[in-house]
């Protein structure tokens, strides 16, 4: 029976182990079989990194494609009061708060 492993790794984390063995007919590998199996587990270890980057970079740009709809939201504020209306609304979104309050002051000094 012919058996070997090789680490799957990602960023030099060892993520898990490919098994190879052999039953029928084969009482050890060659060094070209423990070589392609050491290439199949760093392939392995590379498509996960990759699908990670991918994932990490999805959830990046839905975030960052939120952002802007918020900020264009808020650019396209006609008064005063739906700026304030606006960036409560968002504040609200952002940290999932009940209630969010503003408070300002006029030209004066007063608060309004």
């Amino acid at each position: 029976r012919a058996f070997n492993h090789a680490n799957v790794e990602v960023r030099d984390e060892i993520i898990g182990v490919l098994q190879l063995s052999c039953v029928k007919g084969r009482s050890e590998l060659t060094a070209h079989d423990i070589s392609l199996l050491s290439a199949v587990a760093r392939q392995c270890g590379a498509g996960l990194s990759n699908a990670e980057a991918h994932d990490e970079t999805r959830v990046s740009a839905a975030a960052s494609i939120l952002l802007f709809n918020r900020a264009d939201a808020i650019f396209k504020c006609k008064s005063s009061l739906e700026l304030f209306q606006r960036v409560c609304q968002c504040a609200e979104e952002v940290v999932n708060a009940d209630s969010i309050t503003i408070f300002s002051v006029d030209d004066s000094g007063r608060h309004v």
